[in-house]
């Protein structure tokens, strides 16, 4: 882990194509679930989440896509089961934004560092409505946390406005809808690959220059559908489990 520490360090200036190349896992971020992983979700491959409602596959989604965009990386997210939350990943992004630059401080002040976290929770039932948020304990990253120059390095959690640009959401309510979103993906993807590129090899925008900061544009790394089962229940009843099946294999 530590090893790893130093090459993200090494390389915060790189960009995020040659960058992104390199990668072989996407980190989640969660120490025991990372090591279990051997470094994180495996990148170029399919990787299933599976467990009881309420478990917290759309929360680990939903992070994912946080961490895509720290390693300067963009995210497509399909949502089927209707739980897609921009509030709930707005408070998440500033949450690990704001630990990541706190955590540089906790050895000045440990307590005044244990103060600012102590409710931060995965199992607050969102993803069926949206959060209402206390503007008291809501994170503004451009004030309080720094300033947008910490969004261009590789390695640091971003602003939430940062993630939000970088994450294109698609809703599936049938699983013909699925299929026409699958089916359109490669365009999609491969023309928010060429807008990166060529931000990338424009002129770089000025460190105060926050506006410009917010119009930068990741390649697509991660690929989030939560879930394909959801439209195959609906379209399909319990008697239908060939047709079902078949749709599901088309996925």
């Amino acid at each position: 882990l530590e090893f790893r520490r130093v090459l993200f360090r090494s390389e915060c200036h790189a960009d995020p194509i040659s960058f992104g190349s390199r990668m072989r896992q996407l980190p989640t971020s969660l120490p025991s679930l990372d090591c279990l992983l051997r470094g994180g979700i495996r990148l170029a491959t399919l990787t299933e989440l599976v467990g009881r409602s309420g478990v917290g596959k759309t929360q680990l989604a939903f992070q994912l896509c946080i961490v895509a965009a720290k390693f300067n990386q963009g995210a497509i997210y399909i949502d089927t089961e209707k739980k897609f939350s921009i509030a709930r990943l707005r408070e998440m992004s500033e949450h690990w934004r704001a630990f990541s630059l706190e955590e540089r401080r906790r050895n000045e002040n440990p307590q005044h560092f244990a103060n600012i976290f102590p409710s931060f929770s995965y199992n607050e039932g969102y993803g069926i409505s949206d959060p209402v948020l206390n503007s008291q304990q809501e994170f503004h990253s451009n004030s309080d946390y720094g300033d947008y120059k910490d969004d261009e390095v590789i390695g640091n959690f971003k602003s939430a406005e940062h993630v939000l640009r970088n994450l294109t959401v698609h809703e599936a309510g049938s699983s013909e809808e699925l299929l026409d979103v699958l089916d359109a993906l490669e365009e999609e993807i491969l023309h928010r690959n060429q807008i990166a590129s060529q931000a990338l090899s424009s002129s770089a925008v000025p460190a105060g220059n926050t506006e410009g900061n917010l119009q930068k544009k990741y390649p697509v790394r991660l690929l989030a559908a939560d879930s394909t089962a959801a439209p195959m229940r609906r379209d399909f009843g319990a008697d239908s489990a060939p047709q079902r099946a078949s749709a599901t294999f088309q996925c």
